[in-house]
């Protein structure tokens, strides 16, 4: 994926930050189609301590899984909720839970996901972020999804 966010501060301790991305057909699941998209949303993060913060997200997610002309597109629906706990400047935890929805399916309930992140913040603005989920109850049967993600905060 590639994406932008800005980042808005309406307080000392809070910033709200709508973001979009595109997301690439990355995935080797598929052997004659690939699986392209783009999501949109906000998250919004408060430090309740120095070392403490809480993220909560909502985001929109249009998927296409494209095999030669013909094209499956879904619309699903996230919610997130995350602490992070942030011992040292160039280091974090971060767990948590999602939820996905797919709400114009008559079935909407695709996964309850808790998931563990590691973040590293290793110069400036730089930052990488090594993390996994683990959908445990809903339609989805992906056992375990991990992703990589590389970024800049300025």
């Amino acid at each position: 994926a590639l994406g932008a966010h800005h980042r808005i501060p309406p307080g000392e301790h809070t910033s709200v930050a709508p973001f979009a991305r595109v997301l690439f057909p990355t995935e080797t699941g598929y052997a004659r189609a690939s699986r392209w998209g783009g999501e949109h949303g906000v998250v919004a993060t408060t430090r309740v301590h120095d070392r403490v913060e809480l993220v909560g997200g909502l985001a929109f997610t249009l998927v296409s899984v494209v095999n030669g002309g013909r094209a499956l597109s879904v619309l699903s629906e996230s919610l997130s909720a995350d602490v992070v706990y942030r011992p040292w400047r160039a280091f974090a935890v971060a767990g948590g839970v999602g939820a996905r929805f797919a709400l114009a399916d008559p079935r909407p309930f695709e996964s309850l996901d808790p998931r563990l992140a590691l973040r590293l913040y290793p110069w400036r603005g730089l930052f990488i972020v090594l993390g996994g989920a683990v959908p445990l109850w809903g339609r989805d049967r992906t056992d375990v999804g991990l992703a990589l993600s590389l970024g800049w905060q300025g």
